[in-house]
């Protein structure tokens, strides 16, 4: 399963439903608190959770702690918009996570997908 955490209504549907189409699960969340909330139900059923990085630093760090209390082994890929701030770079568990600058191509997001999963994505 994804989980997809994203403010922007048209990028989250999009970006979920192009996953769907490669074969996945996909959940989507508007704000960290919702995500918690969904993660938390089945927190090692998901493989990742790709986060739009329009959150505070400080909330980032909360959600991306979070998450990894749940599932050490969940990977992250980081949606952004805008220059990420290196204060924010230096808290991303970098082992986990891989960038998608916005606006992106359905190609990119298998690629990060394939790096982070090793392979196939639909593994």
């Amino acid at each position: 399963m994804i989980l997809v955490v994203e403010r922007d209504e048209t990028m989250r549907h999009a970006l979920a439903f192009y996953l769907e189409s490669l074969g996945f699960i996909v959940h989507t969340a508007l704000n960290g608190l919702e995500a918690v909330q969904i993660f938390s139900r089945d927190p090692k059923g998901f493989r990742v959770v790709f986060l739009d990085l329009d959150h505070s630093p400080g909330e980032l760090v909360r959600l991306f702690t979070d998450f990894r209390v749940m599932n050490a082994d969940i990977k992250f890929i980081a949606v952004y918009g805008f220059a990420i701030p290196p204060e924010t770079l230096r808290k991303l568990p970098s082992e986990a996570i891989g960038f998608i600058a916005k606006p992106f191509e359905p190609n990119d997001i298998l690629f990060v997908l394939r790096r982070l999963l090793g392979g196939d994505p639909i593994l």
